[in-house]
């Protein structure tokens, strides 16, 4: 038989898809600068299920230029399975991606991304029960996740973060 029809892959297959096709449900601005987009499932299904700290890899087309970049979540595990994703995007200067993103995703954009990725999350066999982070300016975003996290109670930790920032209205 299809090795996708036993249970375990078709769970696997959900889990940890090898794309997700989105779309942006809202758009949260904070200034000029940073915007919160709120993601779901195009088709209204599951979203892949991930750890706090975890990012997206986002496909993107400018122009002739096809590329991807990560973009850390800012949601948390309860959230995705809630049905949305969401991702804090800060304007970085000549950045490519960041530019176009910030000026052109709106309410029904379509988004092509990863199931979610990375190591930057909590892991209790090898963290320990306090965890201290430093984050600067944008690299907030991880940290927002494992907070959520830790307040949903997906995840049992303190958390200490040590933030700075080049200016007060960037906080």
């Amino acid at each position: 038989p299809d090795l996708n029809s036993y249970p375990q892959n078709k769970l696997k297959n959900a889990m940890h898809p090898a794309y997700q096709e989105l779309v942006v449900k809202e758009v949260i601005e904070y200034s000029a600068d940073v915007k919160t987009f709120v993601l779901s499932k195009k088709d209204g299904s599951a979203l892949a299920y991930p750890q706090a700290g975890n990012y997206l890899s986002i496909k993107l087309e400018i122009g002739d230029a096809k590329l991807c970049r990560p973009y850390s979540l800012s949601s948390s595990p309860k959230e995705a399975l809630e049905g949305k994703y969401t991702l804090t995007i800060k304007r970085v200067k000549d950045g490519l991606a960041s530019n176009y993103i910030l000026d052109n995703f709106k309410v029904g954009t379509e988004v092509m991304a990863s199931a979610p990725l990375g190591q930057f999350t909590y892991e209790p066999l090898r963290d320990a029960k306090t965890v201290i982070g430093i984050a600067g300016g944008s690299g907030i975003t991880p940290f927002f996740s494992l907070a959520k996290a830790i307040k949903d109670g997906t995840e049992d930790f303190s958390l200490i973060l040590l933030y700075g920032s080049r200016t007060k209205s960037d906080i």
